[in-house]
């Protein structure tokens, strides 16, 4: 069943037609400004499909653009919640390491002590589960301790919990401090991304401000998005995907800023993504294919 989900996908994308569309884009900046703070803004009509209404909207772009109104918004994301095997897998999978490899990575962890057993469904921590007294004996790790403290300062310890709860294992956490030294170079990364994890779990949420500028140059109407980490809460344990801030200058409205290029650039939709052996993993979750003990060697078995 596995292979029919790749080869569906694989015919999804034979059967593919790509639509040619049109982005118009501007990059613009505040008058008496270096280079350094300048910045993009995307027509809001995101995607021409005629390509003449694109180079009309084009040609009509002025030497300056408007500002015709800014709003700013702030918003926070919860922490990510804890590891069982599929998350693991899948976390594992996103840094180059596959999933049959992982989980053989994870097991040897676990015969030596570093991390608690791995096939697990699990996503609650139990309540028998000493989080405080984890943390002390984690803060002896090299590189990472110093994040156990922060932890320890925290008034109270709050651990996110996932859909998924069983008591036959906790979900996957560090159980022992370790020395780079003692791990191969691949071993560390997968500890570290539990390690991590588990900080994250336990982190209060991170907080973003986000902003939208609206602009108007020669009378083409156009977008300009920001976004900037405002506390880090989680993000700092956990920083795997972490998209860098967009900041856009101080503006205000009515304002008038120099246009200093713009562009008209063609693109083609794309077709369906192949499934990534991370992905494949959760979908695989989601139909019920396999276990936790056997998707990662289903999957080995394919390649």
């Amino acid at each position: 069943p596995t292979l029919a989900l790749i080869v569906d996908r694989e015919k999804e994308r034979k059967k593919f037609v790509p639509v040619p569309f049109w982005t118009v884009r501007i990059r613009c900046r505040k008058q008496g400004a270096s280079g350094d703070g300048d910045f993009t803004a995307v027509h809001r009509t995101e995607r021409f499909e005629s390509k003449d209404e694109a180079e009309a909207a084009f040609s009509r772009i002025a030497d300056t653009a408007r500002v015709v109104s800014l709003e700013e918004k702030e918003r926070t994301t919860a922490p990510p919640i804890p590891f069982n095997t599929t998350g693991l897998l899948s976390a594992a999978a996103s840094l180059g390491i596959a999933a049959a490899k992982a989980m053989s990575i994870a097991e040897n962890l676990y015969m030596n002590g570093y991390i608690s057993y791995p096939r697990v469904d699990n996503t609650v921590y139990p309540d028998s589960l000493d989080l405080r007294g984890l943390l002390k004996s984690l803060s002896a790790c090299e590189g990472l301790g110093d994040h156990c403290r922060e932890i320890l300062t925290l008034p109270a310890i709050k651990p996110t919990r996932g859909k998924k709860q069983t008591t036959d294992h906790p979900p996957i956490h560090p159980t022992a401090p370790a020395k780079r030294s003692d791990l191969s170079a691949q071993d560390w990364k997968v500890y570290e991304l539990v390690f991590r994890r588990f900080l994250a779990t336990l982190a209060p949420e991170a907080r973003f401000r986000s902003l939208k500028v609206e602009l108007e140059s020669g009378k083409e109407p156009f977008l300009a998005r920001g976004s900037q980490v405002v506390e880090e809460g989680w993000l700092r344990y956990y920083p795997y995907g972490r998209k860098k801030d967009v900041l856009l200058p101080e503006l205000a409205q009515g304002e008038e800023i120099l246009v200093v290029d713009r562009e008209l650039e063609r693109g083609e939709t794309q077709p369906p993504t192949r499934y990534s052996q991370g992905r494949l993993i959760e979908k695989m979750e989601e139909l019920g294919l396999g276990t936790k003990s056997t998707r990662h060697t289903i999957i080995e078995s394919l390649y």
